[in-house]
């Protein structure tokens, strides 16, 4: 459901608990960010409406860049 979500930032974004949780800092996105949470990601993709699904796909990606 789009009332699940935070307003975004321009930040880097860790999915859990079935929302999408802004975080501000690169190195804690790094510690928290597992497998899992892509899983999850893809599990709850229904949950979410395309333009929030759009933008955590390319924090995802950014993320994959950065390590």
């Amino acid at each position: 459901m789009v009332n699940n979500l935070i307003t975004y930032q321009p930040s880097n974004v860790v999915y859990r608990h079935g929302y999408a949780h802004v975080l501000t800092c690169n190195a804690h996105i790094r510690n928290k960010i597992k497998k899992n949470y892509y899983k999850i990601l893809l599990k709850k993709t229904a949950e979410l409406s395309q333009k929030a699904l759009k933008r955590i796909i390319i924090y995802l990606h950014l993320y994959k860049v950065m390590q």
